[in-house]
């Protein structure tokens, strides 16, 4: 049994190059995709977020109990 790869079988042929896309006037070419907002941007924006957030409860969430 030959090792994988190296039968006489022939080859296939290589697949041609899909040609460019031809322009299409009044179509945009640019990126699709707006830009992401980067790193930074995004926690810059998460603080802000953070900052105007409700303050925490006196109790700070627990139960206590009047007596």
């Amino acid at each position: 049994m030959p090792a994988h790869g190296t039968s006489d079988a022939p080859k296939p042929a290589a697949v041609p190059a899909v040609p460019a896309a031809p322009v299409v006037p009044g179509v945009p070419t640019g990126p699709a995709i707006p830009a992401l907002p980067s790193m930074s941007e995004l926690l810059a924006a998460g603080a802000a977020a953070t900052a105007v957030s409700t303050p925490p409860d006196e109790n700070d969430g627990e139960r206590r109990d009047a007596a």
